[in-house]
């Protein structure tokens, strides 16, 4: 489910999400321990029981970056993220790059969309 509102998280980022939004069950003593960084944990419960709903709400408003770097593009491409960076690109041989769904597009030389070919940004 998490991945379904936000396809561009890692195994990491999905699991952290999970880990702090957690809701506590009653009758455990939660407390800080090193190497669990996500909130109070219980050696027999951990972070505590998995809020589906919560999750799923983390990870929509999550923010990450997308990294398009040293990339030829050769056929009609899209890249979705809610923040996108793009460095050593060529585009070429008709084909288009899509940037969508983004916050943010930061595009750094080099960039090069030769002619035929195309650029299309879409903004949040």
């Amino acid at each position: 489910m998490i991945l379904s509102v936000n396809p561009n998280l890692t195994q990491k980022e999905v699991a952290t999400i999970i880990e702090k939004t957690a809701r506590k069950v009653g009758g455990y003593s939660y407390s800080t321990v090193s190497g669990r960084p996500n909130g109070t944990w219980h050696t027999e419960v951990g972070y505590g029981l998995i809020d589906a709903y919560a999750a799923v709400m983390e990870a929509q408003n999550a923010s990450t970056t997308v990294y398009f770097n040293d990339k030829t593009v050769t056929t009609n491409t899209v890249v979705s993220g809610s923040e996108i960076s793009a460095t050593n690109v060529t585009v070429k041989n008709n084909a288009k790059l899509t940037f969508t769904n983004a916050k943010s597009i930061i595009i750094t030389q080099p960039f090069t969309v030769e002619l035929t070919s195309s650029l299309e940004l879409s903004l949040q």
